[in-house]
């Protein structure tokens, strides 16, 4: 069950190993420089219970929930950058709020080769919920 979902700030500029990796122009061989990459200065999160009570905060990098950031923050009529990001975050939130109480949300889940044991949020599956109705048995 998810109790809530909420954002923290991070860092606005990639840590010197991050930006040595986006360095090597041709890791993907994908035309673009992935030096170009923008690092998002916010941290997306779910905190949950699972059945047994234990309590989880899983942080969110799914692709698509960091261009709904992106998105939200280009598209606001606000005028300074602050305002922009403060309005895309609460709209962000909003999204993984209705998610989370509109759809049969699933996470998807991954851990790092060096914290194997600390697990990410790599995607999100949240098909819609099905009512349906108990057929009854005509013996």
């Amino acid at each position: 069950m998810v109790k809530r979902c909420y954002w923290k700030n991070d860092d606005r500029e990639w840590a010197p190993k991050q930006q040595a990796v986006l360095d090597q122009e041709d890791l993907l061989a994908i035309g673009d420089k992935l030096s170009d990459l923008e690092k998002i200065p916010y941290k997306f999160y779910y905190e949950f219970l699972e059945e047994d009570g234990t309590c989880h905060n899983y942080s969110i990098i799914d692709w698509e929930i960091l261009q709904l950031y992106r998105n939200c923050r280009n598209r606001s009529k606000l005028l300074t950058l602050k305002e922009k990001e403060e309005e895309a975050v609460e709209k962000v939130n909003q999204k993984l709020e209705e998610k989370a109480c509109k759809c049969d949300l699933n996470f998807i889940l991954g851990s790092l080769k060096n914290h194997s044991k600390t697990f990410l949020i790599i995607g999100l599956f949240y098909p819609p919920i099905i009512e349906s109705e108990q057929l009854k048995l005509d013996i």
